[in-house]
């Protein structure tokens, strides 16, 4: 792990079997650990990880994150993950990641916002809670601010869903890449054997409590998908992508 003094941090991963499918390739869902991993290590070097936070009875939660993938690696081979903060929004954390091999090539990008959580009320707070700046980077972000998911239609498949004890976090929630391994179930073996995750954009409205169960309604056409989760009648998350052939 190297925190460089532009304020980037970059770490290789080589990919264990806990990393990939039944082809042998990177998960989606493990891209999005890998994602919060590295966010949470470079976040504790600029003076913000998580028992400082915790101590400030605070916690960042992500919002919002959109993923491009290229070229998918396969299990044995060494990721180089590059990861910054950009300059705070408002009341929103912009981060962004890169994917390359060892050699250099592009395999993906991503951009997320994070936010911060009093986790009493489980309301978000603004920047001036953290009393302090995160240090940020002034390399170009690979993406604008990540989008809007597209909303499944309301007459899209519906079923009931109780998160499990696995499927919850540090901070006493549904992790948000449990969101992203629903739709890669969703989508199925006979889907992905032939086609990989080209795109997604996730978007993280309410927070997911123990005991708490969620309505997903999931679309899945020849090349993109859809899947929103409500409780209640309030929606919590929605997330959607785009579909494309494996490289040969």
């Amino acid at each position: 792990m190297e925190h460089t003094p532009g304020n980037m941090l970059i770490e290789t991963l080589c990919l264990q079997s806990r990393d990939c499918d039944f082809t042998g390739r990177w998960k989606p869902s493990e891209i999005f650990t890998a994602m919060q991993e590295l966010a949470s290590a470079h976040s504790r070097i600029l003076g913000a990880g998580f028992d400082k936070l915790k101590g400030m009875n605070l916690a960042f939660v992500l919002t919002r994150s959109e993923l491009h993938m290229e070229k998918y690696p396969r299990i044995g081979e060494k990721v180089v993950c590059r990861t910054w903060a950009a300059p705070v929004m408002k009341w929103m954390y912009p981060r962004y990641f890169l994917f390359e091999s060892e050699s250099g090539e592009r395999l993906g990008y991503a951009g997320t916002i994070w936010v911060l959580m009093d986790l009493t009320e489980r309301k978000m707070v603004a920047p001036a809670a953290l009393g302090m700046e995160i240090a940020t980077c002034a390399e170009k972000p690979p993406l604008r601010m990540p989008g809007k998911a597209a909303v499944s239609s309301e007459s899209a498949p519906t079923r009931e869903y109780l998160p499990g004890y696995s499927e919850l976090d540090v901070n006493c929630h549904v992790n948000n890449t449990r969101y992203v391994s629903w739709m890669s179930d969703a989508l199925g073996m006979e889907t992905l054997k032939d086609k990989c995750v080209k795109t997604l954009i996730v978007n993280y409205s309410h927070e997911l409590l123990p005991g708490q169960s969620i309505a997903l309604r999931t679309e899945i056409g020849e090349d993109s998908f859809a899947m929103s989760g409500d409780r209640e009648g309030v929606n919590c998350f929605a997330l959607s992508g785009e579909l494309t052939e494996w490289a040969k």
